[in-house]
């Protein structure tokens, strides 16, 4: 998990507490996507879903980002929207946050429920200069999952990054 957190962070080797907090909750995000799909036994769509969602935890972001804006472009409009965020997390694996930011903006406005989706938004917005928009994020997220020790102390982190304490 350490070596795909520093793939994700860039491959710069960065010791950013907050940066590596959100990486971790991004790939535990991924793991569980996975773990939780439903099996795809005759819906190629879902198929295809679930070997997007395979080959992002996996950390073969290219091949995930491929296949995740083909099923943005094509699946119906419920799947679409997932795939949309998760299109995003891959952009911003590969590290552009430029351009992941916007999909993971529709994610978390398509589905306000969804704390990785606010994770990785705040992962985004981080990388794009430290803001308050980073805290409201990391705030939206502890409202999902409260008394998550990790995210409590990305928000803390972010909290001193922002020059707030």
């Amino acid at each position: 998990a350490l070596q795909q957190a520093l793939v994700l962070s860039g491959g710069t080797g960065a010791t950013d507490p907050l940066q590596l907090l959100l990486v971790q909750a991004l790939l535990a995000a991924g793991q569980t996507a996975v773990a939780s799909a439903p099996r795809a036994s005759e819906d190629p769509v879902a198929s295809e879903f679930l070997a997007a969602l395979a080959a992002f935890a996996q950390g073969r972001w290219t091949e995930a980002e491929r296949l995740l804006r083909r099923l943005v472009e094509f699946a119906p409009t419920r799947i679409a929207a997932s795939a949309a965020g998760w299109l995003g997390r891959a952009l911003l694996a590969q590290g552009d946050a430029a351009a992941a930011e916007p999909w993971l903006s529709d994610a978390v406005h398509a589905e306000a429920t969804d704390a990785e989706a606010w994770i990785a938004w705040s992962q985004a917005r981080l990388a794009l200069g430290p803001s308050a928009r980073v805290l409201e994020g990391l705030d939206l997220a502890l409202s999902l999952l409260p008394a998550h020790a990790a995210l409590e102390a990305a928000r803390a982190a972010a909290v001193r990054q922002a020059g707030g304490g």
